[in-house]
């Protein structure tokens, strides 16, 4: 049970703090972003609590039919509508950026609309499958490739083209408070505990979730690590000349001693999985919670129609995103992506809220009868 939520948690963690964060903490790098990297898990390691001590005492039980045993139909159907639109509104956005990212550095030569329709082609039909397969899916992508990024990024801090002096420099707007906008970013990047939602189902033995203290401390690493390596090869100043920064600073990695010289080709390609592993299963949340709002839909036969309406709901939410792709920008879309996650954290906040007291009134009902 430990090692499949730590899949989830750290995945989410790696396509927040290498694709969203950065870009966020580094626009407001003068404005309070480092104090954020200490805030943002603190109010994590609360939420975290919180509701893993929930959902640990409805084994087998995800937050649908927690809601749906203690709370009137008219009050949890919107709530789940909600968490569903956002789930799969998350995995939309990472496919909508990566798309311009793999069509500007991996595929230039292929229109961004072909890839985008590829790959949420792909995603629909992967979060359409039952919930043990998507979470056996998640390790085995997670075991072949989040160590080798994770080697990328270790190779870039010992990295001679580093530079300690800018990391140094940053280091005086240490105790300034943070804007919003990087708080939510930062608490944002531990967001991936909200899986336990639906995965709660599959874990049906009375064991809890060990190693939960260590969630934070990882989060904090992997936000330190993508917020000074960039600033540590272009500068304090100069950081603020690209686009895409995470990718900028890989292609300023080499590595002499493989087949691939080029950092960034190997950075792409891993980035790729990872994107397709976090859409998978934030879709598959997403359809499993709005498919829950329906009387038809049980997810214990897995039956046609079960899955007749996961993939409709995945294929509605594909549409969306190639849409959405086809008529934003990159300026655009990550103004978008700054105000989605702005408004996530209090929503994160009122959803685990909800969960508590929805599990206390179940708890006491039960202990009434």
């Amino acid at each position: 049970m430990t090692r499949y939520f730590f899949y989830f948690v750290i995945v989410a963690m790696l396509i927040h703090t290498v694709i969203f964060v950065p870009r966020v903490h580094i626009d407001e790098r003068f404005r309070g972003a480092i104090l954020s990297f200490a805030i943002g898990p603190a109010i994590a390691v609360v939420l975290i609590a919180a509701f893993t001590a929930t959902m640990r005492k409805f084994k087998g039980q995800g937050v649908p039919e927690i809601f749906a045993a203690s709370l009137p139909k008219a009050v949890y159907v919107p709530i789940l509508f909600v968490m569903g639109l956002g789930s799969l509104s998350a995995g939309a956005i990472v496919w909508v950026h990566c798309t311009f990212v793999f069509a500007k550095y991996l595929n230039p030569d292929m229109a961004p609309s072909i890839l985008l329709i590829l790959f949420v082609t792909v995603t629909c039909l992967a979060a359409a499958q039952s919930s043990k397969a998507v979470m056996y899916s998640t390790e085995i992508i997670f075991v072949l490739s989040v160590p080798l990024l994770l080697v990328l990024l270790l190779h870039g801090v010992f990295s001679k083209s580093l530079n300690v002096d800018s990391i140094r420099a940053m280091l005086d707007y240490t105790w300034i408070p943070p804007s919003w906008n990087c708080l939510s970013a930062s608490t944002n990047t531990f967001a991936g505990f909200l899986t336990l939602s639906i995965f709660n189902r599959l874990f049906t033995e009375d064991r809890k979730i060990r190693y939960v203290w260590a969630i934070p401390f990882i989060g904090f690493a992997l936000e330190i690590l993508s917020f000074f390596i960039p600033i540590g090869f272009h500068g304090t100043d100069g950081v603020d000349d690209y686009i895409y920064t995470w990718v900028s600073t890989m292609d300023a990695i080499s590595i002499k001693y493989i087949l691939i010289e080029r950092v960034i080709s190997i950075y792409l390609l891993v980035s790729l999985v990872i994107t397709f592993t976090y859409t998978m299963f934030v879709w598959h949340i997403g359809a499993q919670t709005i498919g829950s709002c329906f009387r038809a839909f049980d997810y214990r036969k897995n039956t046609p129609l079960t899955k007749l309406i996961a993939f409709g709901i995945c294929a509605l939410a594909g549409i969306a995103t190639i849409v959405l792709g086809l008529r934003i920008d990159e300026a655009t879309l990550f103004k978008t992506i700054s105000k989605w996650m702005q408004i996530g954290l209090p929503i994160d906040l009122l959803f685990v809220a909800c969960v508590y007291v929805a599990g206390k009134r179940l708890l006491a009902r039960r202990a009434g009868s």
